[in-house]
């Protein structure tokens, strides 16, 4: 068993050099309580798809329902799924010319979509975290 993210950030031997570190230790540290639930993993992408999905939907939230895969997508802190019938709302927040300055935008995001399990950044990328690094990657 690995030991909790919260120890393994203090643990420099797995601090690594990314311009996001920052940003992912600004995020666990103020918002405890989204990772308590047992979230160890954030994936940070550049996905063409993340990227163009911000574009086509221009408001502050990226919504679908009625889609058989977001029934695999952890609602918040419930520990249940969304149903075919719900609907998956995801903030997009905008981007900033450094990835470090996007801290409180996500947090505000965080704080205003708690069944959220990732947040969008317009023309740059997302953010999702999970339990494990590969339940972060199905999300």
């Amino acid at each position: 068993m690995h030991a909790p993210l919260h120890e393994r950030l203090h643990n420099e031997r797995y601090l690594f050099t990314h311009s996001g570190l920052l940003l992912f230790c600004t995020l666990f540290k103020r918002h405890w309580h989204f990772f308590s639930t047992g979230a160890q993993a954030v994936i940070h992408t550049h996905s063409k798809s993340a990227v163009m999905a911000t574009l086509m939907f221009p408001g502050k939230e990226f919504r679908i329902r009625h889609q058989e895969m977001i029934k695999g997508i952890r609602k918040g802190n419930s520990g249940t799924n969304y149903r075919y019938d719900d609907t998956l709302v995801v903030p997009i927040i905008e981007n900033t010319p450094e990835e470090k300055d996007l801290k409180e935008r996500m947090a505000r995001a965080m704080d205003m979509y708690p069944d959220s399990c990732a947040v969008l950044v317009r023309r740059h990328g997302v953010y999702v975290w999970g339990e494990t690094r590969e339940k972060a990657k199905t999300m």
